[in-house]
């Protein structure tokens, strides 16, 4: 239980986060006031790419040498 003091905005009482079978919420003391906390969100992260794009749009220049 984490405990924030004096920081209701209802009443300014002190506001106790908690964990329940629903999710996250932080509730005051004083007054009871419930406000829900939304979960982080995880950004996706995305694969690497498995193909080998050395060179890629890069003439060969073994070639060019080659033929002149």
């Amino acid at each position: 239980m984490i405990i924030f003091f004096k920081s209701c905005p209802k009443c300014g009482g002190d506001v106790f986060s908690e964990t329940d079978r629903f999710g996250r919420y932080r509730q005051c003391f004083q007054c009871g006031w419930v406000r829900d906390v939304a979960e982080p969100v995880r950004a996706a992260v995305p694969e690497p790419c498995k193909h080998d794009h050395r060179g890629a749009g890069v003439p060969n220049s073994d070639a060019s040498l080659a033929a002149s």
